[in-house]
């Protein structure tokens, strides 16, 4: 039995092979950030990054690169001002004042409460188109609240006289349910 002839080693000896494995060293740190926010062109970059917040520079090139894949956001703000124009528009006057400035500036909208009160008016061939988009948003999945347009749909089957749009408007009524 050549096993019982090596020496035994004492439980310090075997307590310090298990220290000592690679399984129970803590992990290292990863030291690859350090060195990028060391190196000059995170510098660099950083410094054009707060030059622009200060209202002092320019976007950095790589910045630069990005907002130019990202859709324009030129006009977002008044457009958003122009939807809640006719959003809080009181009276169906107001409603149809504040949606022709929109149009003439933004289209026809797609926001789903805009159409709501596009419903509303008396004007035909506004009501006939926001049915239209009604029906584009349902088709496409984008309509959201469907139930809220059943109400809409059915005063203006009672309150405009166009067959076509009356056809429409029930058409539209019987895919909503």
């Amino acid at each position: 039995m050549a096993d019982d002839d090596r020496p035994k080693k004492s439980w310090r000896e075997i307590d310090k092979a298990r220290d000592g494995s690679v399984h129970r060293k803590e992990p290292r740190p990863d030291r690859r950030g350090e060195r990028l926010q060391r190196s000059n062109e995170y510098r660099a970059y950083k410094s054009q990054l707060n030059k622009l917040f200060d209202g002092q520079g320019g976007l950095p090139e790589g910045l630069k690169a990005k907002l130019a894949e990202a859709p324009p956001m030129a006009g977002v703000a008044e457009r958003q001002a122009a939807l809640e124009a006719i959003k809080t528009a009181e009276g169906p006057a107001a409603v149809l004042a504040a949606f022709v400035a929109y149009r003439a500036a933004h289209g026809f909208p797609d926001d789903e409460e805009v159409l709501g009160r596009l419903l509303d008016l008396t004007d035909e061939a506004i009501v006939a188109e926001a049915i239209a988009t009604v029906e584009r948003l349902r088709g496409e999945g984008k309509l959201k609240r469907a139930a809220s347009f059943r109400a809409r749909l059915e005063t203006v089957q009672m309150t405009i006289d166009d067959p076509e749009i009356q056809k429409a408007a029930k058409a539209l009524l019987r895919q909503l349910r």
